[in-house]
């Protein structure tokens, strides 16, 4: 039986919960200081998965939250993926050894497919989802974004994702650049262009949910699964909600 799957995310910046707008670290927003009160919380409102960004990482280029990321293990049952600066295998294992139950791989994914497909199969395709975000430019093309979103790639969504079809037990997690953290609405038409190269059933979305309607958008694709962030520090609704919807 079809069930999208809600997932709250938690962005970390310096220790403390925040929000960027499409990845600008000038625009953070601040929301709570202590990232495992307000993981407590989601748990308590239903939520059985967690997507932890680690923002200095991704910036730095090296992972920067396994400490947070051990304490939200072992203090809640929520199951966690985490990413944000993942390189190498060692630093995978790293977070996978604190208690993660998935690595995101994003930049590495794009610019090294051969060390992320050594990745993948050392750890098992089912500890790892590949992040892919996206900016649609001018022409209405998808030019994927690397290193925090500071560089785009000259790659098609087709070329990247046919690196990596063989492995079934994959996620892939696809941020719309254009609308993260602006809470204008699943982009509908972002996705289903995806779609074109990834299964839905490994399909997870990111960016721009506003309201409930967003999930019955997200479940008319069949997609995966739904990244919710921003939509729920602002209180739009609740994961309750959510859950229910």
């Amino acid at each position: 039986m079809y069930e999208l799957k809600l997932v709250p995310s938690i962005d970390l910046l310096g220790g403390a919960c925040v929000r960027l707008q499409q990845g600008s670290f000038e625009t953070a927003t601040h929301y709570a200081q202590d990232p495992l009160i307000v993981a407590k919380r989601y748990q308590e409102s239903g939520a059985t998965f967690l997507h932890v960004v680690d923002l200095d990482g991704a910036k730095a280029q090296i992972p920067l939250q396994i400490s947070i990321v051990s304490t939200i293990v072992r203090e809640t049952n929520l199951k966690v993926q985490i990413g944000g600066g993942i390189r190498t295998l060692s630093q995978a294992m790293a977070y996978i050894d604190a208690g993660a139950e998935r690595i995101v791989i994003g930049s590495l994914a794009v610019t090294d497919p051969i060390s992320t497909v050594k990745i993948i199969e050392l750890l098992g395709p089912e500890h790892i989802t590949l992040a892919f975000d996206f900016w649609t430019d001018i022409d209405g093309e998808l030019r994927p974004a690397v290193h925090a979103w500071t560089r785009f790639e000259d790659k098609s969504p087709a070329t990247l994702f046919e690196k990596y079809l063989d492995y079934d037990a994959l996620q892939y997690l696809c941020t719309d650049i254009n609308s993260d953290g602006q809470m204008t609405g699943i982009n509908e038409q972002f996705y289903r262009k995806l779609l074109r190269y990834c299964p839905a059933s490994n399909l997870f979305a990111s960016g721009g949910v506003r309201n409930l309607e967003d999930l019955k958008t997200a479940k008319d694709l069949r997609l995966a699964g739904l990244i919710i962030g921003k939509a729920l520090y602002e209180k739009r609704f609740t994961m309750e909600e959510a859950l229910m919807c």
